[in-house]
């Protein structure tokens, strides 16, 4: 669905994509590499676009609401991985849900830098186990929530 916000004197363009858990990686990869192609490709200006203006002055934000921190962190890596920095942000859907625009979104740019800090050995570990209750603790401690305004 796509959602336009008007701010001040400019729009938002907010893609909401709601997971429940239920859908493969493989089609998240999919339909993120998609987002991508179409701001990339120009169909995104294409469609929204006016005369007189740039492909560049055109972006778009993909909202993402997953059911657990766990399945938040899984998608942002699935993002970072295809160099989504800024365009995707996520949030766990309850919080989505009661305060869209409170500081609960997480982007890959931040998740990335704190990444940065750990010792890849640390990283390592955490990309090949299960349970990810570390990581997902790491995350609440040190990468910062954003708002959409």
């Amino acid at each position: 669905s796509l959602v336009i916000l008007q701010q001040g004197g400019g729009f938002q363009y907010l893609f909401l994509e709601v997971d429940r858990g239920t859908m493969a990686l493989k089609r998240i990869k999919s339909k993120l590499k998609g987002y991508r192609e179409y701001y990339f490709s120009g169909g995104f200006f294409s469609k929204y676009g006016e005369a007189g203006y740039r492909k560049e002055d055109y972006s778009f934000r993909v909202l993402m609401t997953c059911p657990s921190e766990e399945t938040r962190n899984n998608r942002l890596e699935q993002a970072c991985s295809l160099g989504s920095n800024t365009m995707c942000w996520f949030a766990v859907h309850e919080q989505a849900v009661n305060d869209p625009f409170g500081n609960i979104w997480i982007r890959g740019k931040e998740y990335k830098e704190a990444l940065k800090r750990l010792p890849p050995e640390i990283e390592y570990n955490w990309m090949r186990s299960y349970n990810k209750s570390e990581r997902d603790e790491f995350i609440r401690q040190h990468v910062p929530l954003l708002s959409l305004i």
